[in-house]
């Protein structure tokens, strides 16, 4: 079982290895440095992690020149078209790592942005305000830096082992002028509809409440085999299918009624009897252990 996991291991590294065509040595030791170090706040001491052998220069030189060599670019920006064939690629070779299912009949997707604080980096093109989660009460959820968005594929869980890890597949910045949501939801189109692995099956995409507008949910109809679920704001709002009561009875002038009773989420009194109920009982870890 080891011999196989490292063998496994090897040829994931390889891959990646090969995926970089410029300065790859570098490259694979920032992956390393990456990895195994989760205190690091500043390139210099990134580059003080014992799987990186260089200089923290060398840092700086691999993220500027992971499209294009920079003696290639003549100060020049770096065309889009080879940006996404670059992200595209990447993606695909993650996408080959994604375990197969065994019992699940469907393929599961997650979305969602999130932020990295610039609060020090005037400097920094692009820099806005973005949301960001607080636990202070009061305080507003916004901090100043850049935005990302993740889209990551979800392992099915195995019975007799640990929840698995997610297996991240896309991850773009927001620009100011984009929309975190509709980058998203594009982010899952394209992983399903350029790999194979995704293509032809049933694929599921979640994601919280600000992936619930009807914007982010007629974009998701365009594709025949995502469903789309999402949790509801709530202050949102929704109609009762509108049954007419006589249609015989002559219509009053204006547009025919197409909404039945209103129905507020924060509001009980205008909840209807449901149609049908599910009731579960979870407790969380923490509970767990107070027991």
């Amino acid at each position: 079982m080891l011999i196989n996991s490292l063998t496994h291991l090897k040829n994931f590294r390889d891959k990646i290895y090969h995926f970089f065509r410029h300065r790859r040595d570098a490259s694979m030791e920032l992956v390393d440095a990456l990895s195994s170090t989760t205190s690091a706040k500043s390139i210099v001491e990134l580059s003080l992690n014992p799987l990186h052998h260089r200089n923290y220069c060398s840092i700086t030189r691999v993220l500027s020149e992971f499209y294009v060599p920079k003696c290639f670019l003549k100060n020049k920006e770096v065309p889009s078209s080879v940006k996404n064939q670059k992200n595209e690629e990447l993606t695909k070779l993650l996408s080959s790592y994604c375990p197969a299912l065994e019992k699940r009949k469907y393929l599961v997707f997650g979305v969602d942005c999130t932020a990295n604080p610039r609060l020090y980096a005037p400097t920094v093109s692009d820099r806005n305000f973005v949301h960001t989660p607080t636990v202070i009460s009061g305080n507003k959820p916004i901090t100043i830096g850049h935005q990302y968005s993740i889209a990551a594929y979800f392992p099915e869980k195995k019975e007799d082992r640990n929840p698995p890890w997610i297996v991240p597949l896309s991850c773009e910045r927001e620009e100011s002028s984009q929309n975190g949501v509709n980058v998203g939801v594009e982010q899952i189109k394209k992983c399903i509809e350029s790999q194979s692995l995704f293509k032809e099956k049933l694929c599921v995409s979640v994601g919280d409440s600000a992936y619930s507008n009807s914007e982010c949910l007629g974009f998701v109809q365009k594709s025949p085999n995502e469903v789309h679920i999402s949790r509801a704001r709530n202050n949102r709002n929704f109609y009762s299918p509108y049954k007419p009561i006589n249609e015989l009875k002559k219509r009053k002038k204006g547009r025919p009624k197409q909404y039945g009773d209103l129905h507020k989420l924060n509001k009980e009194s205008t909840w209807r009897e449901p149609d049908k109920s599910l009731k579960l009982e979870t407790k969380s870890k923490k509970a767990l252990l107070k027991s």
